[in-house]
């Protein structure tokens, strides 16, 4: 299963700012909300994720949808 948080946390600081400008979403709202799931985005920038990830956007909305383990 695709974990948003590993592979976030596996890109450079550099490739970081690249995926969320790839995504269109601001780099502090990803760090902030979405890699540790505080928030579920909406579904177009699920989408936006994914595609920037290169991943499905069934892996990224079953990343949003498990339950948080932390």
């Amino acid at each position: 299963m695709f974990s948003l948080k590993d592979y976030f946390n596996a890109l450079s600081g550099k490739a970081r700012a690249q995926f969320a400008q790839r995504a269109g979403i601001p780099l502090p709202t990803i760090q902030r909300h979405y890699i540790y799931k505080t928030r579920i985005p909406r579904l177009n920038r699920m989408r936006a994720m994914a595609d920037a990830a290169g991943v499905p956007a069934t892996e990224m909305a079953e990343f949003f949808l498990q339950p948080r383990t932390d």
